[in-house]
């Protein structure tokens, strides 16, 4: 592996190793903070409109900006603000307005910085010849260790009562992958008009407009990625339902919140299966039968989950969700960044992100509202029926057909040639 991709996938699995810290020590630290589950509620809520805007915000800014520069610049946003978050937390304490106004800067950068990284990858497959299979794959499979080592970490301690410490730690993941960043040539990061300095300067910037090319590139011309977003945020909601709520909750009530980093490991290693799976045997099987039998893996480990299992079933139930979860997010990653007109990549992802970011909270306060009135297992029932009606509209969708390159293409090396096939020019 050169250089490139040794900084690439460094900088992807530091990110994706703070972010996963993120992801669990805050949820535990407003429960232990607060003593309810609302309250994680309504910190997905309020932390969802600045995430939603920088998506937005910054898919436009990647089509103009250097990739590279942005994911360098997102990193060290969201290192700054939670380090300010152990800084109050050392002097002064936490309570939930400070969650919630550090929790809103570290998404505002989070976001643009993960977006640049997923864009950045069919330019780093053309200047190493690695196909673009198995640069997502690899970088799915040292995400999920990272995902798998964060929650382990940041649970352990927590229930040591060193809170400050995994947040000190979390800021420094995601230093360390700015740093990883600055060793990409800045070329990956280059957008069309990068190479011709003077046009992009003539040319007037007018970021709602794009924002609207973007828009109408995803709705109209790209059926099979619209149809992979749509199922990828019903799933994202699920996954950031259970990750984030209910399975710190459930543990929470059963007197383990110490179990939650094992438990969310599980999860981790299973989206490594999955990952690996993909890369090993993206030849022989068409990218529908992977998402097909991706999707009913996590659909069946979430109606597992539904039933409260004990906890050898239930590390069985989240090892499941995350097989299939790794199956279908890296055919949808190589959907996303393959199919789109490169001019109009970056607004493309950072509008899967927006739907993404603008819907995961209300999913998560709605059930924490379920939580509270129908009870934990309902709330979950609900939620794999959900997705198990989505699993099934996305297996009879004929977008499949529609768009065949990348979804239906057994011969295509390296994903080289299949960008012109799904309707991008």
């Amino acid at each position: 592996m050169n250089r490139s991709l040794l900084a690439y996938q460094g900088s992807s699995v530091l990110s994706d190793l703070g972010n996963s810290l993120t992801a669990v020590v805050l949820p535990l630290l407003v429960l232990q903070t607060t003593g309810s589950v609302l309250s994680a509620g309504w910190l997905a809520l309020a932390t969802g409109l600045p995430q939603f805007l920088a998506a937005v915000s910054g898919g436009v800014a990647l089509d103009r900006l250097n990739r590279r520069t942005v994911a360098i610049a997102g990193d060290l946003a969201s290192a700054a603000s939670i380090a300010g978050l152990a800084l109050v937390h050392a002097t002064q304490g936490l309570n939930l307005h400070w969650f919630i106004i550090f929790g809103c800067l570290s998404a505002v950068g989070d976001m643009p910085a993960m977006t640049a990284r997923a864009a950045m990858a069919p330019s780093l497959a053309e200047a190493t010849r690695m196909p673009i299979e198995r640069i997502i794959a690899i970088r799915s499979g040292l995400s999920s260790a990272a995902i798998m080592a964060g929650p382990m970490l940041g649970a352990a301690l927590i229930g040591w009562g060193a809170q400050n410490v995994a947040l000190w730690i979390t800021a420094t993941t995601s230093t360390l992958a700015a740093c990883a960043g600055f060793a990409l040539p800045a070329s990956v990061g280059m957008v069309s008009d990068a190479d011709h300095p003077a046009e992009a300067v003539r040319r007037s910037w007018r970021p709602l407009r794009e924002f609207a090319a973007g828009v109408r590139h995803l709705a109209v011309d790209l059926p099979l990625v619209r149809l992979v977003t749509l199922v990828g945020v019903v799933l994202a909601c699920a996954i950031g339902i259970v990750q984030g709520l209910a399975l710190p909750y459930l543990l929470l009530l059963t007197g383990h919140p110490g179990r939650t980093g094992i438990t969310l490991a599980c999860l981790a290693l299973g989206v490594a299966v999955g990952a690996g799976c993909y890369a090993g045997a993206h030849r022989r099987l068409r990218p529908r039968a992977f998402a097909a039998i991706g999707g009913a893996a996590a659909a069946a480990g979430l109606w597992l989950l539904a039933t409260l299992p004990v906890f050898g079933l239930l590390l069985a139930a989240m090892a499941v969700i995350g097989a299939g979860m790794g199956l279908l997010s890296s055919v949808d990653a190589t959907v996303s960044v393959t199919s789109p007109d490169p001019e109009l990549r970056g607004r493309v992802l950072g509008n899967q992100n927006a739907l993404t970011l603008g819907l995961a909270p209300f999913a998560t306060l709605g059930a924490a509202l379920g939580i509270e009135q129908l009870g934990l297992g309902n709330m979950l029932a609900a939620l794999a029926a959900i997705v198990t009606a989505a699993i099934a509209f996305m297996a009879a969708s004929r977008s499949w057909r529609l768009a065949p390159s990348v979804a239906e293409s057994e011969d295509t090396p390296g994903g080289q040639d299949i960008v012109s096939a799904t309707g991008a020019k």
